[in-house]
């Protein structure tokens, strides 16, 4: 039994290659169980294993690509915000008893907005930027998708009150995005750029508002 334990430790402490392992398996008749052959094989697996993860993973994004993403969405979020602008108070008129109380929903939409804006880190701390934008979003899609479909004031208004709330909402989440993926010493050429974007979709929406009306 001493050369097989000689062997043994031999096996185990030298950093040879599998095929060194087994020459001193045969030339001791050591016992199979004692050789590191298992976990060769394992170190082998794993290493294949990651390989193929990283083949399937995508790369992540660099922050060009990011930015001309966030510039898109606010491009268009812009659309859907000033498409609608001049028009709004005329549409909540109409299941309103007077025009006078349209200053009356716009002012309860301003301050839930500015209650929702105060709590607004907790829930950022919470979920996160990017599920709560995603989740802001799919209810801003629901509430435009029920105001085109019911006709009962008692359902316009409060979506409606809704839709102004979650537009200001949104703006905060595009606004974090710009401020998180840029970095101090280009902060103010970014914001600019989305400061300008937003403006031009602002400026262009309501005419193409009034070439649909027309």
């Amino acid at each position: 039994m001493r050369p097989c334990a000689n062997a043994t430790a031999r096996a185990d402490e030298s950093p040879g290659s599998l095929l060194e392992s087994n020459l001193l398996a045969s030339k001791y008749a050591c016992p199979q169980k004692h050789l590191p052959k298992k976990s060769f094989a394992n170190k082998a697996t794993s290493v294949d294993f990651v390989l193929q993860y990283q083949k399937i993973m995508p790369r992540p994004l660099s922050k060009k690509v990011l930015f001309l993403l966030v510039y898109l969405v606010s491009f268009l979020y812009s659309f859907h915000y000033a498409l609608p602008l001049y028009i709004d108070s005329s549409f909540i008129a109409q299941f309103l008893p007077t025009e006078a109380m349209v200053g009356i929903v716009f002012s309860i939409a301003a301050l839930f907005s500015a209650i929702i804006t105060f709590l607004y880190p907790r829930i950022l701390r919470k979920w996160g930027n990017y599920y709560t934008t995603i989740t802001v979003m799919s209810i801003e899609v629901a509430t435009l998708v029920a105001l085109a479909f019911f006709l009962s004031p008692f359902v316009i208004i409060p979506l409606f009150v809704i839709h102004q709330i979650l537009v200001n909402v949104i703006y905060l989440n595009l606004d974090i995005f710009v401020e998180s993926f840029s970095e101090d010493s280009k902060t103010g050429g970014i914001r600019g750029i989305f400061m300008t974007v937003i403006n031009i979709a602002i400026a262009v929406a309501p005419f193409m508002a009034g070439f649909m009306l027309t």
